[in-house]
């Protein structure tokens, strides 16, 4: 005969994960003596009444079917043991071992110890379930008093079940389900890991008798189940490590025994359905309780229809395929052994599916709950578990004493917790906060008058030169009208006026802008006009702003004045002003020794400068060394693009420090052919975006130098966090710098336990002032600090903390993103697409090819050529934010809540668009387009199509460009930009 539905699950799941995971094991065991005979023949009758027992399987055919075999033929296996503590071992040892699964399904072995007998059961689960094991239990004392036990078989089961697949009570469960998925929405899982380990480790807990009646008593006055107040606080606790989930699937087994006949026959009835869990937080413990009570009450009226057959509906309906859940909750209180005064354990479990089973049972016959945690040792440690239990237990307490409280305000962390969170965020430091950052750089000039203070392509400078021509352009600025207070831009290439316009700029008493020079002129303009800047330095101006006479001393500011505005990318459209204080700065620049002397050391001189200005790590590369007596190296454009010219510039000078982004890092090593100009770095700090592994393990191999790993919003002035990454496989971005606390927490700002993922969010010294011209939006992420004073910034970052302090970068909660260590907002892309006529919606995703990220963008309306889609954009758009490849939509695809649906866009494939091909004429065309072959891996470039429509990026254009190098042939970034 075929098999059942569950019988189908069974062997699928061991076919998958294979070994013991469908094996059922369980020692039961009464304290007192029988002789060994009678025990063997009760056994024997237990074979001989459940026909269950003695099926087999033939697997041979197209479709596995089961069949029957007399029991006349099988013997009863005994084990006789001096102390009852040896059937431990036994029972472990059985369970670990899989059944031959064409032979004998199960094995029922007498056990005799000098006080008393029992018996070991061992199934597979396509024949039975933990009730079955019970049935056998008390089948066998039953006919050792003498009784007889009425005979079942479990092929009624098999014919009633083939009969219900054809009602319409199949019909209605399966629309329960869907129903559910609709309103419950794609699963919210437990962990995110995924491993083909399915191995289990399992840890015991008992309820204190206090807690124990503590349940049972407010069972009683609130008329809610046990069971129910269990699986509530279970609920609560989960939705709070997930970030304050409110809507997901826990799976819970059913007996799916319906009748008295149901439940005397052996087999396999269980089946696990998922129920679904609805947490409102702005209410309290008993309101979600009663909503979780109506939740199970209705999963279980529709118990029968079968998890496959869920899945296999939720597929067809929404096209999700996947898990529903990846945690149970299993209550199982044993009424039946304990009537029978037997005791039992429960060796099954070896290897399961689900992350966590929570097996909550009273098997020891006390008054009393036991919590037994299966779970696979691959996804979680037994320390996480052990916190885990821990939360479970408050949260339980919790709701027991005050049942009133709306969840949102329940904190899962306990007291010890709270104060480890408080010992990561002892970062206090020292720094003089009357002195402004320009007062920082003055002070150094006269202590070392002579000492390099910049090394650019045009002069060096030594600190009296720098601060002598400053100075005269901030009286200069002053003598143009600039005020305390105003924003002055510049926009200059990479040269030293660079630095003597943010020296000049803060001496004047105002805040600098700094522009990039590769932004497009209509974002340039729209930067200018939204920050109200009085002036923009450039190469056109720069000369006459430059004064014959210096001001006698710089304009007084304090720490509350703002130091510089730079403008990022904005989720409404435009790019925003993003304001820092002097007292910010001076925290970031003199109060951080935390950092600064753990990364460059007291015996560091020189740092190498190869940041875009309008990136705020640029700080780090100027203001940082300036402030502290050190030199810098002004990489010129060329230098901090192409790795050959870089390693020409570290074989002239001596180099201590270098900062840039990983992907520049990785674009650095690719095109440069002699890599030994690293081995006398000392420090590489590398930030702005992730760091792999990979490079992490390609730099070590190149270089002695220190690596660090650093992570800050440009709305908390730079650098927040930094590790030093001494291990490939360890990489964090470690703990908070000087006088900066970092706060893990959900969406209510309640902490996260450690190994929780939350929203990483910045309190401290470092946290700006806000946004320019966007109160709103600062009031939105820039918060009241419930932990202490002043504001704690959102940064939308997703991260957790270690036990040892240190934090794990996760990634993003929104649709902010960073390529190539630029910042992007998808939704501004977005946004400057629906400004382009015809165009209905859109949405951008990031799609990771190879080794590179790509910005796919999709949109339904009018379908436009994707050359002019590029060249409209470009106009509004930095180059980095212009998609590399669109795809024209008839509608946008939505999810179960009515959301677009970004996850169906990582399955579409996207095609660039070709123009009409023109084939290179000259040897210099013939040149362009065989190494831009090379580099973008395509087999056919014409002389009409755009580099960056064929995939290409920042990073390839540099390859490129080192390529044509090689072969004599120049090239500038710039060029490639302009021209496309």
């Amino acid at each position: 005969m075929k098999l059942t539905k569950p019988q189908k699950l069974i062997y699928d799941m061991e076919k998958i994960i294979g070994g013991p995971v469908a094996v059922m094991c369980g020692i039961m065991t009464v304290d007192k003596v029988c002789p060994e005979e009678k025990v063997v023949e009760a056994i024997k009758k237990v074979y001989e009444t459940n026909d269950a027992l003695n099926y087999r399987l033939d697997d041979s055919g197209s479709e596995p079917q089961m069949y029957y075999k007399s029991p006349e033929s099988r013997e009863v296996k005994v084990v006789r043991v001096n102390d009852i503590s040896e059937l431990d071992e036994i029972g472990k040892e059985a369970a670990r071992t899989p059944f031959d699964i064409n032979g004998w399904l199960s094995d029922l072995t007498a056990v005799i110890y000098p006080e008393g007998y029992g018996m070991l059961i061992k199934v597979h689960h396509l024949l039975g379930d933990a009730w079955s094991m019970s049935l056998c239990c008390t089948q066998m004392n039953a006919f050792l008093d003498g009784n007889q036990s009425v005979r079942y078989s479990y092929e009624n089961y098999i014919n009633s079940e083939n009969e219900y697949l054809e009602s319409k009570r199949y019909a209605r469960d399966r629309q329960f389900f869907l129903d559910s998925f609709g309103k419950c929405g794609e699963p919210v899982l437990l962990s995110d890991s995924h491993s083909a380990d399915y191995r289990v480790e399992k840890l015991q807990k008992s309820l204190t008798p206090q807690l124990r009646s503590a349940i049972s008593n407010y069972a009683k006055k609130t008329d809610i189940s046990e069971y129910i107040c269990l699986l509530g606080a279970f609920s609560v606790l989960y939705g709070k490590l997930k970030n304050c989930a409110e809507a997901f699937f826990i799976g819970t087994p059913v007996l799916n025994r319906t009748s008295e006949k149901d439940m005397n026959t052996v087999g396999i009835f269980v089946n696990t359905i998922p129920v679904p869990v609805f947490l409102d937080y702005d209410k309290s413990f008993f309101e979600n309780l009663q909503q979780t009570h109506n939740s199970v009450f209705s999963s279980f009226k529709h118990q029968k229809f079968n998890y496959n057959d869920i899945l296999e509906a939720i597929g067809e309906e929404y096209g999700y395929q996947g898990k529903l859940y990846d945690c149970v909750v299993n209550y199982q209180p044993d009424e039946i052994l304990s009537e029978q005064k037997m005791r039992s354990t429960d060796y099954s479990h070896v290897v399961q599916s689900e992350n966590l089973h929570l097996f909550i049972h009273n098997r020891n016959r006390e008054d009393n709950l036991t919590l037994e945690y299966d779970y696979r040792c691959s996804v979680f440690s037994a320390e996480e578990i052990e916190r885990f239990h821990s939360m479970f237990i408050r949260v339980l307490k919790l709701l027991l004493t005050n049942d009133k409280q709306a969840l949102k305000d329940i904190s899962v962390i306990d007291e010890e917790g709270e104060k480890l969170l408080d010992s990561f965020n002892d970062t206090a430091a020292a720094y003089d906060k009357t002195k402004s950052v320009y007062d920082l750089f003055a002070q150094q000039a006269e202590k070392t008058p002579d000492k390099t203070a910049l090394v650019a392509a045009d002069r060096t400078l030594s600190y009296a030169e720098l601060k002598d021509e400053a100075a005269h352009l901030a009286k200069g600025l002053v003598e143009n009208g600039i005020k305390k207070g105003d924003i002055v831009a510049f926009s200059l290439p990479r040269d030293s006026r660079i630095l003597v316009s943010m020296l000049g700029i803060m001496q004047a008493g105002a805040a600098y802008l700094p522009l990039d020079l590769s932004q497009p002129k209509d974002r340039i303009e729209y930067i200018l006009k939204d920050s109200e800047a009085r002036l923009c330095i450039n190469e056109e101006n720069y000369a006459s702003l430059i004064s014959d006479e210096a001001p006698d001393m710089p304009v007084p500011v304090n720490s509350e004045d703002l130091c510089y505005c730079i403008y990022t990318s904005g989720s409404t459209g435009m790019p925003k002003g993003t304001l820092l204080t002097q007292g910010n700065v001076m925290n970031y620049v003199g109060g951080s020794d935390k950092h600064i002397g753990k990364i460059i050391g007291s015996e560091w001189k020189t740092i190498l400068s190869v940041t875009s200005v309008g990136f705020d790590i640029f700080v780090t590369e100027s203001l940082l060394p300036l402030a502290n007596g050190k030199s810098i190296v002004l990489a010129d454009e060329m230098q901090s693009s192409l790795g050959d010219h870089l390693c020409k510039l570290l074989q002239k000078h001596t180099i201590d420090v270098i900062q840039t982004t990983p992907s520049k890092m990785q674009a650095f090593l690719q095109s440069m052919e002699d890599k030994s100009c690293f081995e006398s770095v000392k420090s590489i700090v590398l930030g702005g975006e992730t760091l792999n592994k990979s490079l992490v393990e390609q730099l070590k191999s190149l270089t002695g130098a220190k690596i660090y790993n650093v992570y800050g919003p440009t709305e908390t002035t730079v650098w927040v966090t930094v590790a030093e990454v001494e291990d490939s496989e360890n990489i964090t971005i470690g703990k908070p710098i000087a006088n900066t606390q970092i706060y893990i927490v959900d969406k209510y700002l309640k902490p996260v336990p450690i190994g929780v993922t939350g929203e990483l969010c910045v309190a401290g010294d470092n946290v700006g002032q806000g946004y320019l011209n966007r109160p709103e939006l600062t009031k939105e992420k820039f918060v009241d600090n419930p932990f202490g004073e002043g504001k704690l910034y959102k940064t939308g970052d997703l991260a957790y903390f270690r036990e040892d302090g240190n934090i794990v970068f996760i990634g993003r909660n929104d649709f902010q993103v960073k390529i190539n260590g630029q910042r992007i907002e998808l939704g501004e892309i977005e946004a400057a697409l629906m400004e382009i006529e015809g165009i209905e919606s859109a949405a951008v995703i990031v799609k990771q090819e190879d080794d590179r990220q790509l910005l796919c963008a999709f949109y339904t309306g009018k379908e436009i050529p994707s050359t002019e889609l590029r060249s409209l954009l470009g106009k509004t758009l930095p180059r980095y934010m212009v998609p590399q490849a669109f795809m024209h939509l008839d509608e946008m695809p939505l999810n179960t809540s009515g959301k677009t649906d970004r996850k169906r866009f990582t399955q579409q494939n996207v095609e660039s668009v070709s123009n009409e091909y023109k084939a290179p004429e000259t040897e210099e065309e013939k040149l362009l387009v065989s190494t831009a072959k090379e580099v973008l891996k395509a087999e056919k470039i014409g002389m009409l199509d755009n580099f960056f429509d064929l995939g290409g990026d920042s990073l390839k254009s540099i390859a490129w460009i080192s390529l044509l190098e090689k072969q004599g042939y120049t090239l500038l970034p710039n060029d490639i930009f302009t021209c496309a």
